[in-house]
């Protein structure tokens, strides 16, 4: 690894805010820089055989007339977004048109190489716009502004399709999930929330967390452990504009900068890490005990696992081993056959990691003075006027993704989760422990009851209803949601004035159990006691077939 620091007045003395790289295999490899000066850099990059970097002048943009907080080419490259204090979002192409010589007019262009002319300008948030991000197909984006809102466009249509103000404070980083379901927002209110773009619903506001702290000198019990909730992420008075969150390229990974873990009485700066599957709480944190993470970017290019044995960890069996897929024998945080690299920035230096591990793979650091706002590979800037190239190289454990990925997703098949709506709480079904637990629980707490009744020659009788997905509006809603309508062409609803019937029979007739609908219900039941093997094989073999 080599770090450059090109000795450039990038935008002068002004700080910057923000970079971007171009994506694509182009003849120019160009980068974009913001700042306070309001302006819009784009830079050429050059990398030689010796791995030292170095940039020369293309063009200077000025649209925004006041500083310029956020830079981000589109997936194909083609269009540079740019959004600031103005409260303006600004897209620009590069025209075929040369640049004009001689503009007395434009005395700030008159060094450009290049023609960038802005062609869309987005209007809509109330106060400055920190954070952009694109979708995939680049047909939407969602920005976030410090008027507690985040906002998705319509690029093509030039118009909003969602406005999010369910945040009390600034909306400092924003994120698109990459397979267009998702977006994310963290804001200085300390909590990052998760929307459904389908019906533009928050699905889940993160927030707090508990984990076990050793309890004090004073305590009776020296090795008690007490459980402690805390807020996972910084207030306001963190010192900086932005927290940029990012979804890994595959969707798989949520990785949120500006948390912090309290321990006892220490703070413990962190990063988390969440899985797709499971998204109210992180999987994975890294923690980054000197300074405050800030912003993270992920490597666009996925790399080969390094060959780690699971049997090597102590993880693995040699029984269980030997049944596993080539990839899946090695020791990974996510169960995927190849690794991503990102990149986290502190106030002060910059931490490389991949998804095999917790610690870093590499630390840059103590080469500039200022707070990072922004990374971008294949470089990252710092809040000052300089900005360092990093080049990796020569790494053999780097090597790139060759592989086609086609894994299964445990518990997410229409027909598992269908399921679990007919049929837990009377037939065991995986990844449900605490929904099937409260249903069990109702079995065998009014199922003890009756038998009390009984003995007491008390004349009352319980009837345990049964019921599958019935059609209600709260149901549907509720569906709806969590992203789950879908399941309704797997599932006929019941109608509600049916299903009340047969609860009211069901009392009347002082039946024992009664199920509705009937089929959907019973049949499984019914198997269960006559071939309970069967219907465990059954129930784990729809979990995992997507």
């Amino acid at each position: 690894m080599k770090v450059t620091t090109p000795e450039i007045s990038w935008h002068e003395r002004d700080p910057i805010y923000s970079v971007d790289f171009q994506p694509g295999n182009r003849k120019v490899k160009r980068i974009a820089t913001t700042g306070v000066d309001k302006f819009i850099r784009i830079w050429e990059i050059k990398v030689g055989g010796d791995g030292k970097g170095t940039v020369e002048f293309i063009s200077n943009l000025k649209r925004h007339t006041k500083s310029v907080n956020v830079c981000r080419f589109s997936p194909d490259g083609e269009v540079l977004a740019t959004a600031g204090d103005d409260s303006v979002i600004v897209f620009w192409k590069l025209s075929d048109v040369p640049v004009p010589q001689n503009n007395i007019f434009n005395e700030d262009e008159e060094d450009n190489k290049e023609n960038w002319t802005p062609f869309k300008m987005l209007r809509g948030h109330l106060e400055d716009v920190y954070d952009l991000c694109w979708s995939a197909d680049g047909k939407r984006m969602i920005s976030g502004s410090v008027d507690n809102t985040a906002i998705v466009w319509d690029i093509v249509k030039g118009e909003k399709v969602a406005l999010f103000n369910d945040h009390k404070s600034f909306v400092q980083g924003v994120a698109f999930d990459p397979s267009n379901e998702f977006v994310a927002t963290l804001s200085t209110d300390r909590s990052l929330r998760i929307f459904n773009l389908s019906n533009d619903k928050c699905l889940h506001t993160v927030s707090k967390m508990s984990l076990p702290q050793p309890a004090t000198q004073s305590s009776d019990s020296p090795s008690e452990i007490k459980p402690k909730s805390f807020k996972m992420f910084h207030d306001d008075t963190m010192r900086s504009f932005f927290r940029r969150l990012t979804f890994t390229q595959d969707g798989e990974i949520l990785i949120v900068p500006a948390g912090c873990i309290e321990c006892g009485d220490k703070l413990i700066n962190s990063t988390y890490m969440f899985s797709r599957q499971l998204l109210t709480k992180p999987s994975v944190y890294l923690p980054s005990p000197n300074k405050v993470t800030v912003c993270v970017r992920c490597c666009p290019q996925k790399f080969e696992l390094k060959k780690i044995s699971r049997q090597e960890s102590g993880s693995e069996d040699q029984t269980n081993n030997n049944n596993l897929k080539e990839w899946e024998k090695y020791l990974t945080m996510f169960s995927l056959p190849y690794r991503t690299v990102f990149a986290v920035g502190t106030e002060d230096s910059v931490l490389f990691y991949d998804t095999q591990q917790q610690m870093p793979f590499a630390h840059v650091t103590n080469i500039h003075y200022h707070q990072i706002s922004d990374l971008a590979w294949c470089l990252f800037l710092y809040k000052d006027w300089i900005i360092s190239l990093v080049t990796m190289f020569e790494l053999f454990y780097l090597q790139p993704f060759s592989g086609v990925y086609s894994y299964t997703k445990i518990g997410l098949s229409p027909l598992s989760q269908c399921l679990n709506y007919l049929s837990t709480g009377k037939v065991a079904q995986p990844f449900s422990g605490v929904y099937s637990s409260t249903k069990f629980a109702l079995d065998g707490f009014f199922g003890s009851i009756r038998q009390e009744f009984a003995l007491r020659n008390c004349d009352v009788s319980i009837t345990l209803c049964v019921i599958g997905l019935v059609g209600t509006e709260s149901a549907i809603s509720e569906l709806r949601n969590f992203g789950q309508h879908f399941l309704l062409k797997y599932i006929k609803a019941a109608e509600p004035p049916d299903a009340a019937y047969a609860i009211i029979r069901g009392g009347a007739l002082r039946a024992r159990e009664i199920y509705f609908p009937y089929m959907e219900t019973r049949v499984l039941t019914l198997l269960r006691d006559l071939l309970p093997r069967t219907v465990d094989y059954i129930n784990r073999w729809v979990y995992t077939t997507s």
